[in-house]
């Protein structure tokens, strides 16, 4: 025997004692119980006074479960408020109705204030943790942009970088890191805008971090792992303070999705360890008597430095060269006092010989 359909719905039985005792039930056509309670029986359960004669003993308005007529799935029920909430949330043919999706509006565009919420031009970050760290950002900064002047190319330094947007409705900022310096081939850089990589279409192409001792474990870490999935083909760091990295100059490059250290060559002859870079198609160095960060310019054939260090090299330098130039004419005259101090001195021994032969003649005649 069929299950009755409350039950096949997961509906509980209604008890009829409760009703029985504090309702007037009577005959066909009587009183009811107060309305919305008998709009939730009529729901439950249909009209179960319509086009029947059920004994006087037993509640009219609430029958038992044994008395229900069986109704199988998608049969039409018979109360009218059972075929309208059928007709909206039932089901048709012993499927589940779906009701359609609520109609969605077009995304609407973000407005300025919006935008810096989620992806602020500025970060908290520090720029520099100390004068060497500020140094050392400039001058890689510097060197890239000389070396690559003329390509169309970014070279920013402490340039937020957006790597994830945010679904609609999310809370900003979105997640972001800011490189201390890095580079993006062909690319025109934006104004006033920070870097979107969903905007972009690509990332950097090479990023430069330096490091100190509050950044030095997420550089080599956390960093490493982050700029390797974001496909940042060349990672280089560089240890300005000279206690966190051995040697202060490493690079990596991404091959199949994995960095792959780049091998450092000694060169006596430039003073320097260098570091070849597929990014920029020069060289990195680090000079072995100061340690200093350099990059190798091909039309100079030396390490590049910027106008403000070559003109300080430059005074340095003519300096250097004066100091030698005033040492020299120091010793050419000291040695010329010398010089002539020995002549007087042999003048003097000359005269005194002389005057000695003197006077020996003198008492031998």
């Amino acid at each position: 025997m069929e299950a009755p359909l409350r039950q096949r719905m997961g509906w509980r039985h209604r008890p009829t004692t409760p009703l029985r005792d504090n309702w007037p039930f009577c005959q066909h056509g009587t009183a009811k119980p107060p309305g919305w309670i008998s709009a939730m029986i009529l729901m439950a359960y249909g009209d179960g006074c319509e086009n029947r004669s059920p004994p006087s003993s037993r509640p009219l308005c609430a029958p038992p479960h044994h008395s229900l007529p069986s109704t199988r799935m998608g049969d039409p029920p018979a109360s009218a408020i059972g075929r309208g909430f059928s007709a909206a949330y039932g089901h048709q043919g012993g499927k589940p109705m779906r009701l359609p999706p609520p109609a969605t509006a077009p995304p609407r565009a973000l407005g300025r204030a919006e935008l810096d919420a989620l992806y602020p031009l500025e970060t908290d970050e520090p720029m520099a943790s100390s004068l060497s760290h500020g140094r050392a950002m400039q001058y890689a900064q510097l060197a890239m942009s000389y070396h690559l002047r003329d390509l169309e190319c970014l070279v920013a330094a402490d340039y937020i970088f957006y790597y994830r947007e945010l679904p609609p409705g999310a809370p900003g900022p979105a997640p972001s890191v800011t490189p201390d310096v890095m580079v993006v081939l062909d690319f025109t850089p934006p104004r006033d805008t920070s870097y979107r990589l969903w905007e972009v279409g690509k990332a950097p192409d090479l990023v430069m971090e330096m490091s100190s001792r509050a950044t030095h474990r997420q550089d080599q870490f956390h960093k490493h792992h982050l700029y390797a999935e974001l496909g940042i083909r060349e990672y280089w760091l560089y240890d300005p303070h000279g206690g966190y990295l051995e040697p202060r100059l490493e690079g990596w490059r991404l091959e199949e999705d994995l960095y792959q250290p780049i091998v450092g060559e000694l060169q006596p002859e430039l003073g320097a360890e260098t570091f070849y870079s597929e990014v920029l198609g020069t060289h990195w160095g680090r000079l072995l008597a100061t340690e200093a960060l350099r990059l190798w310019d091909e039309e100079r054939g030396d390490w590049f430095l910027p106008p403000a260090e070559s003109e300080a090299d430059r005074l340095q330098q003519t300096r250097r060269a004066d100091r030698e130039a005033q040492r020299a004419d120091q010793e050419a005259r000291r040695a010329e006092r010398a010089a002539q101090t020995r002549a007087e001195l042999e003048q003097e021994v000359a005269r005194l010989r002389a005057q000695l032969k003197g006077f020996s003649e003198s008492e031998e005649s």
